[in-house]
Protein backbone atom coordinates (compact mmCIF):
# COMPACT_ATOMS: atom_id res chain seq x y z
CA UNK A 1 0.00 0.00 0.00
CA UNK A 2 1.25 3.55 -0.63
CA UNK A 3 3.24 4.72 2.28
CA UNK A 4 2.91 9.04 3.36
CA UNK A 5 6.14 9.20 2.08
CA UNK A 6 5.32 8.31 -1.16
CA UNK A 7 2.26 10.32 -1.29
CA UNK A 8 4.02 13.56 -0.32
CA UNK A 9 6.73 12.50 -3.10
CA UNK A 10 4.07 12.17 -6.20
CA UNK A 11 2.08 15.07 -4.55
CA UNK A 12 4.69 17.15 -4.22
CA UNK A 13 6.03 16.57 -8.32
CA UNK A 14 2.62 17.49 -9.32
CA UNK A 15 1.50 13.94 -10.94
CA UNK A 16 -0.16 12.41 -7.58
CA UNK A 17 -4.16 13.31 -7.81
CA UNK A 18 -5.44 13.74 -4.15
CA UNK A 19 -6.75 10.58 -3.06
CA UNK A 20 -10.67 11.68 -2.20
CA UNK A 21 -10.85 12.84 -5.49
CA UNK A 22 -9.68 10.21 -7.01
CA UNK A 23 -12.20 8.04 -5.02
CA UNK A 24 -14.90 9.43 -6.83
CA UNK A 25 -12.46 9.14 -10.14
CA UNK A 26 -12.12 5.06 -9.60
CA UNK A 27 -16.11 5.12 -8.29
CA UNK A 28 -17.02 6.81 -11.85
CA UNK A 29 -15.07 4.35 -13.48
CA UNK A 30 -15.80 1.18 -12.42
CA UNK A 31 -19.69 2.26 -12.95
CA UNK A 32 -18.71 3.24 -16.23
CA UNK A 33 -17.07 0.04 -17.39
CA UNK A 34 -19.72 -1.87 -16.09
CA UNK A 35 -22.54 -0.08 -17.84
CA UNK A 36 -20.09 0.07 -21.25
CA UNK A 37 -20.04 -3.90 -20.80
CA UNK A 38 -24.09 -4.00 -20.70
CA UNK A 39 -24.39 -1.98 -23.58
CA UNK A 40 -21.59 -3.34 -25.54
CA UNK A 41 -20.46 -6.99 -24.54
CA UNK A 42 -18.27 -8.05 -27.53
CA UNK A 43 -15.82 -5.09 -25.58
CA UNK A 44 -14.65 -3.81 -29.07
CA UNK A 45 -15.96 -0.81 -29.72
CA UNK A 46 -13.76 0.85 -27.01
CA UNK A 47 -10.11 1.01 -25.77
CA UNK A 48 -8.03 2.87 -23.42
CA UNK A 49 -4.80 4.62 -24.10
CA UNK A 50 -2.83 7.12 -22.47
CA UNK A 51 -2.83 7.02 -18.36
CA UNK A 52 -5.80 5.09 -18.02
CA UNK A 53 -4.38 1.72 -19.80
CA UNK A 54 -1.75 2.49 -17.39
CA UNK A 55 -4.08 2.33 -14.52
CA UNK A 56 -5.67 -0.51 -15.56
CA UNK A 57 -2.65 -2.81 -15.79
CA UNK A 58 -1.13 -2.05 -12.49
CA UNK A 59 -4.60 -2.77 -11.33
CA UNK A 60 -4.75 -6.13 -13.26
CA UNK A 61 -1.06 -6.91 -11.50
CA UNK A 62 -1.16 -5.88 -8.17
CA UNK A 63 -5.47 -4.99 -7.10
CA UNK A 64 -6.25 -2.56 -4.80
CA UNK A 65 -2.46 -1.70 -4.15
CA UNK A 66 -1.81 -1.14 -7.71
CA UNK A 67 -4.79 1.08 -7.55
CA UNK A 68 -4.27 2.96 -4.23
CA UNK A 69 -0.51 2.98 -5.68
CA UNK A 70 -1.27 4.92 -8.86
CA UNK A 71 -0.15 8.15 -9.83
CA UNK A 72 -4.17 9.15 -10.58
CA UNK A 73 -5.93 10.49 -13.52
CA UNK A 74 -7.58 13.88 -14.17
CA UNK A 75 -8.63 12.40 -17.62
CA UNK A 76 -9.17 9.24 -19.66
CA UNK A 77 -8.30 9.20 -23.04
CA UNK A 78 -10.62 6.18 -25.02
CA UNK A 79 -10.45 5.36 -29.01
CA UNK A 80 -14.26 4.43 -29.48
CA UNK A 81 -15.66 2.95 -32.87
CA UNK A 82 -19.03 3.29 -31.71
CA UNK A 83 -19.19 7.23 -29.93
CA UNK A 84 -22.84 6.82 -29.08
CA UNK A 85 -21.83 3.54 -26.96
CA UNK A 86 -20.59 6.27 -24.54
CA UNK A 87 -22.96 8.93 -24.75
CA UNK A 88 -25.65 6.39 -23.87
CA UNK A 89 -23.79 5.02 -21.18
CA UNK A 90 -23.20 8.52 -19.71
CA UNK A 91 -26.51 9.15 -19.88
CA UNK A 92 -27.82 5.85 -18.25
CA UNK A 93 -25.02 6.43 -15.32
CA UNK A 94 -26.82 10.46 -15.25
CA UNK A 95 -30.59 8.38 -14.56
CA UNK A 96 -28.83 6.26 -11.91
CA UNK A 97 -26.75 6.62 -8.79
CA UNK A 98 -24.17 3.86 -10.36
CA UNK A 99 -20.72 5.85 -10.73
CA UNK A 100 -21.91 9.27 -9.04
CA UNK A 101 -22.10 11.50 -12.03
CA UNK A 102 -24.04 13.89 -11.15
CA UNK A 103 -23.54 16.01 -14.68
CA UNK A 104 -21.87 15.78 -17.89
CA UNK A 105 -21.49 17.74 -21.25
CA UNK A 106 -20.13 16.75 -24.97
CA UNK A 107 -18.30 18.92 -26.69
CA UNK A 108 -16.04 19.13 -30.32
CA UNK A 109 -12.68 19.37 -29.61
CA UNK A 110 -10.74 22.59 -31.35
CA UNK A 111 -8.37 20.57 -33.31
CA UNK A 112 -10.27 18.28 -34.23
CA UNK A 113 -13.97 17.26 -34.81
CA UNK A 114 -13.43 13.91 -34.23
CA UNK A 115 -12.54 14.24 -30.94
CA UNK A 116 -14.92 14.57 -28.07
CA UNK A 117 -13.63 16.37 -24.78
CA UNK A 118 -16.57 15.06 -22.05
CA UNK A 119 -16.35 17.30 -18.89
CA UNK A 120 -17.91 15.30 -15.84
CA UNK A 121 -19.68 16.39 -12.49
CA UNK A 122 -18.20 13.69 -9.84
CA UNK A 123 -19.72 13.82 -6.96
CA UNK A 124 -23.17 15.65 -4.81
CA UNK A 125 -24.89 18.53 -6.76
CA UNK A 126 -22.49 20.64 -4.62
CA UNK A 127 -19.84 19.95 -7.89
CA UNK A 128 -19.42 23.41 -9.22
CA UNK A 129 -16.33 22.30 -11.23
CA UNK A 130 -16.00 19.30 -14.01
CA UNK A 131 -13.42 17.14 -11.78
CA UNK A 132 -13.06 14.44 -14.36
CA UNK A 133 -12.64 14.87 -18.66
CA UNK A 134 -12.81 11.98 -20.92
CA UNK A 135 -11.60 12.34 -24.23
CA UNK A 136 -12.97 10.28 -26.60
CA UNK A 137 -11.10 9.67 -30.39
CA UNK A 138 -13.35 8.53 -32.82
CA UNK A 139 -13.54 8.89 -36.71
CA UNK A 140 -17.23 10.04 -38.22
CA UNK A 141 -16.28 9.22 -41.63
CA UNK A 142 -14.55 5.41 -40.87
CA UNK A 143 -16.07 2.99 -37.77
CA UNK A 144 -13.46 0.49 -38.35
CA UNK A 145 -10.28 3.03 -38.45
CA UNK A 146 -9.85 5.85 -36.26
CA UNK A 147 -6.35 7.97 -36.26
CA UNK A 148 -4.64 8.70 -33.13
CA UNK A 149 -0.85 11.09 -32.99
CA UNK A 150 -1.62 10.24 -36.81
CA UNK A 151 -1.56 6.81 -36.65
CA UNK A 152 -4.86 4.71 -38.19
CA UNK A 153 -5.51 1.98 -35.36
CA UNK A 154 -8.10 -0.15 -36.14
CA UNK A 155 -10.82 -1.82 -34.61
CA UNK A 156 -8.74 -5.37 -33.72
CA UNK A 157 -5.50 -3.62 -33.95
CA UNK A 158 -3.59 -0.81 -31.93
CA UNK A 159 -0.08 -0.25 -33.78
CA UNK A 160 2.06 -3.43 -34.15
CA UNK A 161 -0.61 -6.19 -31.76
CA UNK A 162 -4.16 -6.95 -31.20
CA UNK A 163 -5.53 -5.28 -28.32
CA UNK A 164 -5.65 -7.32 -25.00
CA UNK A 165 -8.37 -7.67 -23.34
CA UNK A 166 -8.57 -7.29 -19.68
CA UNK A 167 -10.36 -9.28 -16.68
CA UNK A 168 -11.46 -6.75 -13.95
CA UNK A 169 -14.02 -8.90 -12.41
CA UNK A 170 -15.66 -12.01 -13.43
CA UNK A 171 -17.96 -10.22 -16.11
CA UNK A 172 -15.93 -6.83 -16.23
CA UNK A 173 -13.83 -6.01 -19.12
CA UNK A 174 -11.42 -3.27 -20.75
CA UNK A 175 -9.29 -3.33 -24.10
CA UNK A 176 -6.17 -1.48 -23.56
CA UNK A 177 -2.81 -1.78 -25.89
CA UNK A 178 -0.23 -4.48 -25.69
CA UNK A 179 2.67 -3.27 -23.39
CA UNK A 180 4.86 -2.00 -26.45
CA UNK A 181 2.28 -0.27 -28.25
CA UNK A 182 1.13 1.58 -24.75
CA UNK A 183 5.42 2.59 -25.21
CA UNK A 184 5.18 3.84 -28.58
CA UNK A 185 1.73 5.59 -27.88
CA UNK A 186 3.49 7.33 -25.27
CA UNK A 187 6.51 8.67 -27.47
CA UNK A 188 4.35 9.88 -29.84
CA UNK A 189 2.21 11.93 -27.36
CA UNK A 190 5.46 13.07 -26.37
CA UNK A 191 6.14 14.14 -29.84
CA UNK A 192 3.13 15.96 -30.34
CA UNK A 193 3.50 18.18 -27.34
CA UNK A 194 6.43 18.90 -28.51
CA UNK A 195 8.23 19.11 -25.01
CA UNK A 196 10.69 16.30 -23.22
CA UNK A 197 9.68 13.86 -21.10
CA UNK A 198 7.22 15.23 -18.09
CA UNK A 199 7.29 13.75 -14.71
CA UNK A 200 4.31 11.92 -15.38
CA UNK A 201 6.11 10.75 -18.41
CA UNK A 202 8.53 9.28 -16.78
CA UNK A 203 6.17 7.61 -14.05
CA UNK A 204 4.23 5.97 -16.52
CA UNK A 205 7.67 4.78 -18.66
CA UNK A 206 9.41 3.18 -15.11
CA UNK A 207 5.59 1.72 -14.49
CA UNK A 208 5.96 0.24 -17.87
CA UNK A 209 9.52 -1.18 -17.70
CA UNK A 210 7.96 -2.90 -14.01
CA UNK A 211 5.36 -4.37 -15.75
CA UNK A 212 7.54 -5.80 -18.63
CA UNK A 213 9.96 -7.22 -16.26
CA UNK A 214 7.51 -8.85 -14.16
CA UNK A 215 6.58 -10.60 -17.57
CA UNK A 216 9.91 -11.67 -18.33
CA UNK A 217 10.72 -8.53 -20.82
CA UNK A 218 13.79 -6.65 -21.31
CA UNK A 219 13.63 -2.57 -22.54
CA UNK A 220 15.54 -3.83 -26.01
CA UNK A 221 12.05 -5.36 -27.08
CA UNK A 222 10.67 -1.52 -27.05
CA UNK A 223 13.22 -0.13 -28.52
CA UNK A 224 13.33 -2.20 -31.24
CA UNK A 225 9.55 -1.30 -31.42
CA UNK A 226 10.14 2.31 -32.32
CA UNK A 227 11.62 1.45 -35.70
CA UNK A 228 9.12 -1.65 -36.30
CA UNK A 229 6.16 1.14 -35.91
CA UNK A 230 8.64 3.64 -38.59
CA UNK A 231 8.72 6.73 -36.40
CA UNK A 232 10.47 9.19 -38.64
CA UNK A 233 14.74 8.87 -37.33
CA UNK A 234 14.87 12.38 -35.59
CA UNK A 235 11.68 11.81 -33.22
CA UNK A 236 13.32 8.18 -32.26
CA UNK A 237 16.99 9.68 -31.54
CA UNK A 238 15.22 12.50 -29.23
CA UNK A 239 12.96 10.11 -27.44
CA UNK A 240 15.93 7.66 -26.59
CA UNK A 241 18.28 10.32 -25.54
CA UNK A 242 15.70 11.30 -23.68
CA UNK A 243 15.32 7.89 -22.11
CA UNK A 244 18.81 7.59 -21.64
CA UNK A 245 18.99 10.41 -19.08
CA UNK A 246 15.71 9.38 -17.20
CA UNK A 247 17.78 5.57 -16.83
CA UNK A 248 20.99 6.91 -16.05
CA UNK A 249 20.55 8.76 -12.47
CA UNK A 250 18.93 6.37 -10.18
CA UNK A 251 19.25 9.29 -7.50
CA UNK A 252 16.83 10.81 -9.48
CA UNK A 253 14.26 8.06 -10.01
CA UNK A 254 14.27 8.14 -6.21
CA UNK A 255 13.35 11.58 -6.03
CA UNK A 256 10.00 11.47 -7.63
CA UNK A 257 9.16 8.38 -5.54
CA UNK A 258 10.69 6.73 -3.00
CA UNK A 259 12.82 4.12 -3.22
CA UNK A 260 11.26 0.52 -3.27
CA UNK A 261 8.10 2.17 -4.85
CA UNK A 262 5.67 -0.59 -5.80
CA UNK A 263 5.22 0.66 -9.17
CA UNK A 264 8.62 1.36 -10.31
CA UNK A 265 11.70 -1.40 -11.21
CA UNK A 266 14.33 -2.79 -9.12
CA UNK A 267 17.91 -0.78 -9.13
CA UNK A 268 19.17 -3.29 -10.94
CA UNK A 269 16.53 -3.18 -13.89
CA UNK A 270 17.38 0.04 -14.08
CA UNK A 271 20.79 -0.41 -14.94
CA UNK A 272 20.19 -2.73 -17.28
CA UNK A 273 17.40 -0.27 -19.33
CA UNK A 274 20.32 2.12 -19.12
CA UNK A 275 22.58 -0.49 -20.62
CA UNK A 276 20.68 -1.60 -23.48
CA UNK A 277 19.73 2.47 -24.06
CA UNK A 278 23.48 2.82 -24.15
CA UNK A 279 23.68 0.05 -26.79
CA UNK A 280 21.40 1.03 -29.02
CA UNK A 281 22.82 4.49 -29.31
CA UNK A 282 25.87 3.26 -30.22
CA UNK A 283 24.22 0.86 -32.85
CA UNK A 284 22.07 3.56 -34.34
CA UNK A 285 25.22 5.98 -34.40
CA UNK A 286 23.88 8.77 -32.73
Amino acid sequence: MLTNNSMETLYDNGIYKERFSWYFTTKFLDGFNDTLNELEPDYNSFVYVGGSSFFYRCFLEYGKEGALAFRGLDSADMVSFSPWVIYTALSVMHTSEKGFLYDFSVQNSAVSLDRLIIPLYLGGGGVLEPNFILKIYTNSYDRDKVFLYDRALTRFRCILDPYEKLALSTNMFVLVPSLRDMFILKMDMIDESRSKLRVSDEVDILTLVELAYRQGTDFSYFLRSLDQSRQSYNSRDARVLDLHRLFKYPDYVNSIAPRNYLLFPPSEVLSDCFYRTSEFIKSAGM
